[in-house]
């Protein structure tokens, strides 16, 4: 018997996402499209790490590294063939969700303080909350 999924259920959403920790999570459509080795939450600087001289072209090169993005949100579309595998990193702790719709997606709580990993999102999810207290009598 083959498995279907649940048709009734809420419309997708958009899932936004952190990256967490030093975990790599892959971009899949990056590698799927272009075959290109790329992370979300991550950039290549090719001025990392010792040097080198290339044997090839006798020239001095750096073995470069990944630096982590922070503050920066990704976003991937509700649509994306690779939604499932975001998901489960989600689920698996690799990456924070960066809203509670995403946290709700994935099953996991939101946690908006992101143990200090991107302190400037933090902040303004704070700044929000406070300003949207209802204003009135404190008990």
């Amino acid at each position: 018997m083959a498995h279907r999924l649940n048709q009734d259920g809420p419309a997708p959403c958009v899932l936004r996402v952190l990256p967490r920790g030093t975990a790599l999570v892959q971009d899949y459509r990056a590698l799927m499209e272009t075959r290109t080795n790329r992370f979300h939450g991550w950039r290549w600087d090719g001025k990392l790490g010792p040097e080198f001289v290339d044997p090839v072209d006798g020239m001095k090169k750096n073995h470069g590294g990944r630096v982590k993005k922070i503050d920066e949100v990704v976003e991937i579309a509700a649509d994306d063939p690779h939604r499932q595998e975001y998901l489960r990193h989600l689920r698996d702790g690799d990456l924070w969700a960066a809203d509670e719709a995403t946290a709700a997606a994935a099953g996991v709580s939101f946690e908006p303080h992101f143990l200090d990993e991107h302190p400037k999102l933090a902040e303004k999810l704070r700044a929000t909350t406070v300003a949207e207290q209802p204003k009135g009598k404190v008990k």
